[in-house]
């Protein structure tokens, strides 16, 4: 949509309407290539999603765009991925380093953590995916699924990893401070030691984390 207000208006009312029908998790694998359009709505509905409702809210850290060779990337993590309250996705690629297209801020510590986010097997419908061939085609049997790639591909494994750790502990439902905690201490340190731009505190490990929330509780 080329109306921002309108954009805006929508994006808060899917989150809110989530919320309201008792979702946990939102995860976001959207944004503005931007560093901060300092709208307050967005930032209000996130801390209310934490604080009131208990959610943790999910966000892709932001993919730049494809020039050959890929930017620096290191201007900012999108909006609204790097408000306090929103939990910020990088993309790995397949050597489980950092995407090169993976945004981050080098001067803020704005990401969360890691996460697999190239050729990962997703449907494609609108044929935008860029997991296909010289000619145009997918690399798997149904040309509706394609090997994609971006943060928007990493977000989603922090949801499922979150979904996993509240099945196996469904008494830290409601808690995302607990949850987040609990994310965070189970991570696989990458990069440079503890909390790094790049990385965040490091490389999702969703199995460790289910487990040590089963062991707390």
């Amino acid at each position: 949509c080329n109306n921002i207000s309108a954009t805006i208006e929508y994006t808060l009312r899917a989150m809110e309407d989530a919320i309201d029908s008792g979702a946990v998790i939102l995860s976001n694998s959207w944004g503005y290539n931007a560093c901060s359009l300092l709208h307050p709505y967005y930032e209000n509905t996130i801390r209310w999603a934490n604080d009131s409702d208990g959610v943790l809210v999910i966000f892709s850290a932001g993919t730049c765009t494809y020039p050959d060779p890929a930017p620096e990337c290191n201007e900012c993590v999108h909006y609204p991925a790097n408000i306090d309250d929103a939990f910020a996705v990088a993309a790995n690629d397949l050597g489980l380093g950092r995407w090169e297209y993976s945004a981050y801020n080098d001067t803020a510590y704005d990401i969360e953590v890691s996460a697999p986010g190239v050729n990962i097997v997703s449907l494609d419908q609108m044929g935008q995916g860029k997991g296909r061939d010289n000619s145009g085609q997918c690399k798997y049997e149904y040309d509706v699924l394609c090997g994609l790639y971006g943060t928007s591909m990493a977000a989603p494994h922090v949801a499922g990893a979150t979904a996993l750790l509240l099945s196996a502990a469904p008494g830290l439902q409601g808690d995302p401070l607990a949850v987040r905690s609990i994310l965070l201490a189970t991570i696989e340190d990458y990069g440079e030691e503890g909390r790094d731009q790049r990385f965040g505190f490091g490389r999702l490990d969703g199995l460790s984390a289910a487990e040590t929330a089963v062991s707390i509780l």
